[in-house]
């Protein structure tokens, strides 16, 4: 389980994976990932995760609800269902 901090500066916002030994979401002029750094771009990040997501929800449409992945996706959406049911 990580644990997340978050700070503000400027125009930067980082979360810290594990402080300080983890790593660091930047939203700036970064690259991606930069592995000497332990950093990842948040911007960038959430730009690839929306479009892998949106290709993903494309790809869905012509499957058979009965199939793998549509059996899947059901399982998965209950599990995070009964997660939050008894968080809540």
């Amino acid at each position: 389980m990580h644990k997340f901090s978050t700070s503000t500066s400027g125009a930067e916002f980082c979360i810290k994976l594990n402080p300080p030994a983890g790593g660091e979401s930047r939203r700036d002029a970064s690259p991606l990932f930069d592995a000497a750094a332990r950093t990842v771009n948040a911007r960038l990040f959430l730009d690839a995760l929306e479009a892998v997501l949106r290709r993903f929800c494309d790809d869905s449409k012509t499957l058979p609800w009965g199939g793998p992945e549509w059996t899947n996706v059901r399982k998965k959406m209950n599990a995070i269902v009964r997660n939050v049911e008894t968080a809540g």
